[in-house]
């Protein structure tokens, strides 16, 4: 049975830029939102020279991205490309939100998504 599936896999957060990091040609903006019960943490990846806002930690910012996911060696890795990227206000006038973020060193002991 071939049924057609539509999926829309656009993701888009306002909130807090809580990490920058920069690898490889590619910038990663994690953003936090409050705004629900729970906090909600969403990792973008950009190419860097795609970029075009400047962005900082503490930012209060919008991003919209789609969700992907690729295959190596038989092991699958999601993440979300980001396209979009505006910054709504300075580092300086919000507050820094303390949020604790753990870096994965190895997915080897996540067989199973806890949700």
């Amino acid at each position: 049975m071939n049924e057609k599936i539509e999926t829309n896999n656009a993701v888009s957060i306002k909130g807090q830029a809580l990490q920058i990091t920069e690898s490889k040609g590619y910038k990663k903006i994690v953003v936090e939102d409050t705004t629900g019960k729970y906090p909600l943490l969403m990792a973008f990846d950009f190419k860097s020279e795609n970029l075009r806002s400047k962005v900082s930690k503490g930012d209060t910012v919008e991003v919209k991205g789609y969700a992907s996911t690729r295959e190596w060696q038989g092991k699958y890795f999601t993440g979300i490309r980001g396209v979009f990227l505006r910054v709504l206000g300075a580092s300086k006038d919000v507050p820094i939100h303390q949020a604790k973020i753990e870096s994965v060193e190895s997915t080897e002991d996540f067989d199973e998504v806890p949700f």
